[in-house]
């Protein structure tokens, strides 16, 4: 009997496992078809064919029909498009690069994540405002219409592909860059206040001294970004991705922070106050010196954060784990430490005046020259804990 219901168990098992096989490759693209590539080729027809992925570099492709086509990361670079019917194709992540859109009809089209720099277009190519004025910002130098840069501020970018671009001192206010791939790309110093920058690709970004008062960068990709010096008050980072970015001196007064990952960034000297923490990650994280005075650091990951320096003046951390952390010379005056875990914590030369410190764990914990005056330790655990020349003066110890 136990033999029967097992194999009819794994029957069912490899049977469900077959049909999420099957359904995994129902949702694969399906592969482009020579034979479709030869006819475009040769009729340069291929209305609605399916062209995904395929390689047209340097085709002649002058007044082909390739409406509806779907042409998502084709690569069509160099290829002459002179007079083309591309109305509502589909050129997400597409190659176009010197790629001829000279008179070409792409109406309706989308250029999601295209690539459009050094592409050939002219006043007669019918291109939707949104994906004009990302090629006129990758290629200033060859633009037909005018002899400046396009105007950017409340611009809708969405999705554009600004890789690799130049957007220093730009003046982007208000504009909808959702889902853009900036990867690459200098932004130093431009006005990004109040942009929408939600999904966005900002890998490597150099954004030092942007201004991005009050930007929604939520679901971000910022990892390896530099945004040194840069203002972010009242921005939004929400589920944000700051992975080994730099925000030394950086200025996050009342930001957003819930989830967002900043596990081995650099925070050096970064301004805090008002930020809204919770579930944030700050493991390996470099706060030296920054300003965390008055917030609520309650369910921050802190595992390995150093916070030498920092200023922590009535922030709330009870209850947190900073087991073996690097507090030198951290001020924590007034701070609300109840019940917080400080073992084997590096604490020489902090300021604990006036923190609440009762039933905090300071077993091991390195209290040289601390300043605990007025502290509350009542109910703390001070077992092994170095007291040399710490100050205790109407410290409430019982």
């Amino acid at each position: 009997m136990r033999l029967k219901i097992f194999s009819l168990a794994a029957s069912v098992s490899t049977f469900l496992g077959l049909l999420a096989v099957s359904e995994g490759f129902a949702r694969s693209p399906a592969p482009v078809s020579p034979e479709i590539v030869q006819r475009l080729r040769e009729t340069r027809d291929c209305n609605g064919c399916n062209l995904r992925s395929a390689n047209l570099q340097n085709l002649y492709l002058q007044g082909a029909n390739l409406k509806g086509a779907n042409l998502t990361n084709a690569s069509l670079k160099g290829a002459n498009l002179s007079g083309a019917d591309l109305r509502g194709a589909t050129l997400r992540g597409a190659n176009l690069t010197t790629a001829i859109l000279n008179g070409a009809d792409l109406t309706g089209a989308d250029l999601q994540g295209a690539n459009l720099k050094n592409t050939k277009i002219n006043a007669e190519t019918i291109l939707e405002a949104r994906w004009r004025s990302v090629w006129a910002t990758l290629n200033p130098s060859e633009n037909p219409l005018s002899d400046q840069q396009p105007e950017l501020k409340n611009a809708d970018l969405r999705g554009a592909n600004l890789s690799n671009s130049n957007l220093d001192k730009r003046n982007l206010e208000g504009a909808n860059l959702e889902g853009a791939d900036l990867t690459k790309t200098s932004l130093q110093e431009a006005i990004l206040s109040r942009i929408n920058l939600r999904n966005a690709v900002l890998f490597i970004a150099d954004l030092r001294k942007a201004d991005l008062q009050n930007a929604d960068l939520q679901n971000a990709n910022l990892r390896q970004a530099d945004l040194g010096g840069a203002d972010l008050s009242n921005a939004k980072l929400q589920n944000a991705n700051l992975t080994s970015a730099l925000l030394n001196k950086t200025d996050l007064t009342n930001t957003q922070l819930e989830n967002a990952n900043f596990s081995n960034t650099k925070l050096i000297g970064a301004t805090l106050q008002g930020a809204a923490f919770g579930n944030t990650n700050l493991r390996g994280a470099n706060l030296s010196n920054a300003d965390l005075s008055g917030v609520n650091l309650r369910g921050a990951k802190l595992r390995s954060t150093t916070l030498q320096g920092a200023i922590l003046h009535d922030a709330d951390l009870s209850g947190m784990n900073l087991s073996q952390l690097d507090l030198r010379g951290a001020q924590f005056n007034d701070a609300k430490l109840s019940g917080v875990n400080l073992s084997k914590a590096d604490l020489r030369d902090a300021n604990l005046s006036g923190a609440n410190l009762s039933g905090a764990n300071l077993r091991e914990a390195d209290l040289t020259d601390a300043d605990l005056r007025n502290a509350n330790l009542r109910n703390a655990n001070l077992r092994d804990a170095k007291l040399d020349r710490a100050k205790l003066e109407e410290a409430i110890l019982k």
